[in-house]
């Protein structure tokens, strides 16, 4: 028996599931389905999206809230208004999980207790000794040995200004160029970092499987396609060179076909910057087999209520951030695609998995931590994007250097192009204008033409 797409649900009959039919399936068309549609929409549910651009979630009294990572995007508490968390804590990374993913976590938790334990293992002792080697304002390398960089770089006596920009860009240029450790997988070649502050087991374990039955393995592998579709000259031509960085930066790796277990959608879609292009995997299939996860994260409002009149602010975007991390070998199969008759796999964690945000947050959570607890300095941080608030502009430039060199420390590699590490108090964040002089925060223009646009989509519902 064959099921359609549309009506095929592999957690109500997974038992039954012989085979269905994806092969007329447009990912590219149906975007609502492929989980990469209107950035500005839903984003984070997509998983892959530019997550600089997300839109907040919007309730149904029209509030903007701070949505359920993969789900619909909306956290609904009993008022019917959307949830933010502890307005109050240094954290805002409680859970909510759903009743399926905690059966999970049970049958598992003795896989899971040592991860648990490095979230809660930043005491005083340990940000006094990692606090010693990281506090250095000098390159990564001088704090950390890894023998496979020497940029011999020298310091010269001027004003603390070009010194200062000095080692920022020793920094930023020592550990980041790709023919020194490329993204693929990075943090793994940080790990004596991670194990200062206690969580390199989230490093090591990278992203996991999470099947909804033990069966769903066996059932994607029996019924694995490989559906092509065409697409555009410019599209194809786009993926190839994307395709082609992704092995350069050991993010994937060309495997024979008999390697893999499920063979994912995979094309190429223009991003909002003329000839600018965005790879995706469409992983909408291969999710249905997975848990849902649900959790909340730190969004605007919770910025809103730490920002201070007149705040300094630097804010920092992680350049390909969930690549940072891992695939676990079990799952790697099941992360295959192809692409003019080759076939490949993800190595490291993309965009479209249905576990990915989840991942990212838990791994960056401890870094985010012990920089509060460190440099003493106020944090929200959205995926890749991190915005640092201070009163104090020159005490904010000298705590700049802290927290790139941090960092850097922990392997992630910074976009000098997205980030603004020169202190302002008018910065924009996840499509929000905010401005410390005014005590403000506003729609950047761009942000306010996508929500004249979904407007326009509801009222036509």
């Amino acid at each position: 028996m064959c099921w359609e797409r549309d009506s095929f649900d592999p957690a109500e009959v997974l038992n039954r599931a012989v085979c269905w039919e994806h092969a007329s399936f447009d990912p590219a068309q149906d975007v609502e389905r492929a989980g990469c549609g209107d950035q500005g929409f839903t984003d984070l549910a997509a998983g892959c999206g530019d997550q600089g651009s997300t839109d907040l979630a919007i309730n149904k009294d029209g509030l903007a809230g701070c949505g359920y990572q993969g789900s619909t995007n909306l956290a609904i508490n009993k008022d019917g208004l959307a949830e933010c968390g502890d307005q109050g804590s240094t954290d805002f990374a409680d859970q909510l999980e759903s009743n399926q993913y905690l059966q999970k976590k049970q049958l598992e938790k003795g896989k899971y207790d040592e991860s648990e334990q490095a979230d809660q293992r930043t005491d005083q002792e340990t940000i006094s000794r990692i606090s010693e080697r990281i506090a250095s304002i000098y390159p990564i390398g001088s704090l950390i040995d890894h023998s496979q960089t020497n940029t011999g770089i020298t310091y010269h006596s001027g004003s603390e200004k070009e010194d200062q920009d000095i080692q920022i860009k020793a920094l930023l240029e020592e550990h980041q160029h790709p023919a020194v450790i490329p993204i693929g997988g990075r943090l793994t070649h940080f790990i004596d970092a991670w194990k200062l502050i206690g969580a390199d087991a989230l490093v090591t374990r990278g992203i996991k499987t999470f099947w909804i039955n033990t069966q769903a393995p066996q059932i994607l592998e029996r019924n694995m396609t490989n559906s092509v579709k065409i697409r555009s000259k410019d599209s194809q031509l786009a993926l190839g060179k994307l395709i082609e960085k992704e092995l350069q930066e050991d993010i994937i790796e060309e495997v024979p076909r008999n390697q893999l277990k499920w063979i994912n959608p995979c094309f190429a879609i223009p991003k909002s910057d003329p000839g600018k292009w965005r790879k995706i995997m469409d992983c909408s299939l291969l999710n249905k087999f997975l848990f849902a996860t649900h959790f909340i994260m730190e969004d605007v409002s919770n910025l809103r209520s730490i920002l201070q009149p007149k705040d300094w602010m630097i804010k920092i975007d992680l350049e390909s951030a969930f690549h940072h991390i891992q695939v676990d070998k079990e799952l790697r199969p099941f992360l295959g695609f192809s692409f003019n008759q080759k076939y490949f796999l993800y190595k490291a964690m993309c965009f479209g998995i249905k576990h990915a945000p989840l991942v990212f947050h838990k791994t960056l959570r401890p870094v985010i931590k012990f920089i509060r607890e460190v440099v003493k300095v106020r944090i929200i941080s959205y995926c890749d994007d991190i915005i640092f608030l201070h009163q104090d502009l020159e005490e904010l430039k000298k705590k700049k250097l802290q927290i790139i060199n941090i960092l850097t420390n922990f392997g992630w590699k910074i976009s000098v192009k997205k980030s603004v590490l020169e202190p302002a108090r008018v910065v924009e964040f996840l499509g929000w204008k905010i401005d410390s002089e005014l005590d403000q925060l506003s729609m950047t223009d761009q942000r306010q033409k996508k929500m004249i646009r979904m407007l326009g989509q509801w009222r036509r519902i």
